[in-house]
């Protein structure tokens, strides 16, 4: 696959971008349904659909809807996606560990000086259903770390170990050695202790008890969290450099009034 060309299509794009820019607190999934000979003047009902139920038709109507403005606000996350194979990689694997266990990283990050909302629990009878998901969940976070800066080198090699904690300054704009508090380590020690955690989570047939399980997990996705923000933050775009990049088109954007809105795209008080 490394070497070979893959379709990222726009629907996967506006997707992962979409639930980054929310945290994974809120996220969408997207497919693809295919209509020939559309025509704007004519209903959803009347046109005609590939593959396509009358359940599946009647939905169409319902889910998230995204304004163009939205979709500029989007437009970096969405034109780095494009242009960069690591920030897609890495991002997808980690909507794929919030999908199968979902922790919310603006409390466990404590972005707020208070937690808006406890943590779920599972009760006790829903523990040995959920422990699979954590190690899922602690796999797929490593694996969005290794898509950023690789498998950890030998720290008996110097040299290359050096060159390595470069890497993560000169990618991530994070220096390895301060303190990941989460991890109660540093970043780069709780980078090789994530690995032979990854190892553990894969192979544990159920054996790690189910506290040590889940607190591992909301770990390993906070660092992982932190490392994909840290590679966004560096590889993004300004958005005026977007109108060329992505074509898009200046004058829709600036004729925008906010103030102004559809009965499908108000915004409602909830």
């Amino acid at each position: 696959m490394k070497d070979k060309n893959f379709w990222k299509n726009i629907g996967a794009v506006i997707q992962l971008a979409y639930s980054y820019s929310r945290e994974f607190e809120h996220t969408i999934e997207l497919e693809y349904k295919w209509c020939y000979y559309f025509d704007q003047n004519k209903s959803i009902f009347d046109l005609e659909m590939f593959d396509f139920s009358d359940l599946e038709r009647t939905s169409l109507l319902n889910g998230t809807i995204l304004k163009l403005t939205d979709l500029y606000n989007l437009s970096p996350l969405m034109e780095l996606l494009l242009r960069d194979d690591k920030a897609f990689t890495a991002m997808s694997t980690f909507y794929s560990s919030m999908q199968t266990h979902y922790c919310c990283l603006i409390c466990e990050l404590e972005r707020y000086p208070y937690r808006k909302h406890p943590s779920h629990e599972p009760a006790i009878w829903e523990q040995a259903n959920v422990i699979s998901q954590y190690e899922i969940a602690i796999v797929q976070a490593c694996r969005c770390v290794e898509a950023l800066l690789g498998k950890p080198p030998k720290k008996e090699n110097r040299s290359r170990f050096l060159e390595h904690k470069q890497k993560w300054i000169e990618q991530l704009g994070i220096n390895p050695d301060e303190e990941f508090q989460k991890g109660e380590t540093t970043y780069i020690d709780f980078y090789y202790n994530l690995f032979e955690l990854r190892n553990a989570a894969a192979h544990s047939y159920g054996t790690i008890p189910f506290e040590l399980e889940r607190k591992q997990a909301v770990v390993a996705q906070c660092f992982a969290s932190l490392l994909l923000d840290g590679y966004v933050m560096k590889n993004v775009i300004e958005k005026e450099k977007l109108f060329e990049t992505l074509s898009i088109n200046r004058n829709i954007i600036e004729r925008v009034n906010e103030t102004m809105s559809t009965s499908k795209s108000a915004q409602t008080d909830e």
